[in-house]
C-alpha cells in the first residue's frame, strides 16, 4: 500500500499501485501480493486471475474526527513508539497533533488524567547548590583546583629500568642521565604549569570573575541580543584587560542597539502616512534645517531625500545644476547649506 501525507489538505491519501490515483475514499482491492488496486486497474489487469484479493471496503469515513487509516497509524505508532511517547506518535501519524493522540488513547481505553498527581518529584527540603561563592585566601581555593595535577606526577615519579632504553643515535643510556633527564623535563613542564596557573589566578582576580552572584545579577539584566553578545566574547577574557574588555564590549552593544533602532525606523516608516512621516522628520532634523525647508517651501522628507542623494554621491556644483529639470534655485540653495555645514 503506498500511503503519504497532503500537506496543503492536511490529509493522508492512498494511492492505487497501478495508475496512482488517490483510492482512501473509494473501495478499492488487495491483491495477495499486498498491492492496492483501484476497481478500474483490477477489472482491465489480468494478474487477478492467478492471485487472491480480497475487497476493502470505504476507511475514509470518520468517527469522533478520526477515519480508518487514523487508527490503523496510531496502533503501529503505539507499537512502534511505546505508550506515553505521544510526541512521536504524533509525528509518524502526521494528521494528529500531540494533544490529539493523548486525548484519544485515554477516552479509547477510559483512563482518566489525574494531573493532581502528574509528578511524583518530591520538593527539596533544602537548598545544597545555594551558597554564596567567593574567593577566600586561606582555603586555598586555587591550590586546590591544581593540587592533583603535576605535583602527584612529580610526588611519585619511578626510577626506570635502563635496560632497553636508547638514545636517538644508537647508544645505551645509564640510568643515571635517564633519571636527570626525566626529572628536567618534569621540573620545566611543572615550571610552566604554575606560571600558567599565576596568570590564571591573576586574570580571575583582576577581572573580578570570583563574584559569581554579582556577575549573575548583572547578567540577569542584560537583553536576550546583549547576553548573545556578551557569550560570544567570552573567550576574549583571557587576552583582553577589564579596562579594554567593557570598552569593545560596550562598542558593540551600541552598534547592535542603532541597527536594532534602525531596522525599527525602516519597518515603521514603511506603514506610516505622509503626515506621521513629516512628523516623525520633524524630531530629526535640528532647527536651522526646519527653517531653510519653511523658506524654500520644501517638505521634510523631501529634503531628507534630497540630502542624503547629496552626501551619498557627493555632488559637486557642476552637477548641481543637472540635479532637476529647468531652473530652480532652491537647489543651489540647498548646494550651499550643504557645504557651509561641511556634509560635502
Amino acid at each position: 500500500m503506498s500511503l503519504t501525507y497532503n500537506e496543503n489538505d492536511k490529509e493522508l491519501i492512498v494511492f492505487c499501485d497501478n495508475c496512482y490515483r488517490n483510492i482512501i475514499s473509494t473501495v478499492r482491492i488487495r491483491c495477495g501480493c499486498t498491492l492496492d488496486l483501484c476497481i478500474l486497474c483490477f477489472i482491465s489487469a489480468d494478474e487477478h486471475t492467478l492471485h487472491e484479493y480480497h475487497v476493502i471496503d470505504f476507511c475514509g469515513m470518520k468517527i469522533d474526527g478520526w477515519c480508518c487509516v487514523e487508527n490503523f497509524l496510531f496502533y503501529e505508532g503505539l507499537v512502534l513508539n511505546g505508550i506515553g511517547n505521544w510526541e512521536d506518535i504524533s509525528y509518524y501519524l502526521k494528521t494528529k497533533d500531540l494533544l490529539d493522540v493523548e486525548r484519544y488513547f485515554l477516552e479509547l481505553f477510559n483512563i482518566r488524567k489525574n494531573n493532581k498527581y502528574e509528578s511524583d518529584n518530591l520538593p527539596t527540603i533544602s537548598d545544597p547548590e545555594g551558597y554564596n561563592t567567593v574567593f577566600s585566601i586561606k582555603r586555598k581555593d586555587f591550590e586546590y583546583e591544581d593540587i592533583m595535577g603535576l605535583e602527584d606526577e612529580l610526588k611519585d615519579m619511578g626510577m626506570g629500568d635502563d635496560n632497553n632504553i636508547y638514545e636517538e643515535d644508537g647508544s645505551k643510556m645509564n640510568n643515571h642521565d635517564l633519571i636527570q633527564k626525566i626529572n628536567i623535563g618534569l621540573l620545566n613542564g611543572y615550571i610552566d604549569c604554575l606560571n600558567f596557573r599565576d596568570i590564571k589566578n591573576y586574570l580571575i582576580i583582576e577581572r573580578e570573575l570570583y563574584d559569581v552572584k554579582k556577575l549573575k545579577k548583572i547578567e540577569n539584566k542584560l537583553e536576550d541580543w546583549e547576553m548573545e553578545i556578551l557569550n560570544k566574547m567570552k573567550p576574549l577574557i583571557y587576552y583582553l584587560n577589564k579596562k579594554d574588555f567593557d570598552i569593545f564590549y560596550g562598542g558593540l552593544c551600541i552598534e547592535e542597539y542603532l541597527i536594532r533602532r534602525l531596522h525599527s525606523f525602516t519597518e515603521n516608516k514603511k506603514e506610516m502616512g505622509v503626515f506621521a512621516k513629516e512628523r516623525l522628520y520633524m524630531g530629526i532634523l535640528d532647527e536651522e534645517e526646519k527653517k531653510l525647508c519653511k523658506q524654500l517651501n520644501i517638505s521634510y522628507g523631501n529634503y531628507m531625500k534630497i540630502k542624503k542623494y547629496f552626501i551619498l554621491h557627493k555632488i559637486g556644483r557642476k552637477r548641481v545644476r543637472y540635479m532637476v529639470k529647468g531652473k530652480d534655485e532652491r537647489i543651489y540653495v540647498l548646494y550651499n547649506f550643504f557645504k557651509k555645514n561641511k556634509w560635502l
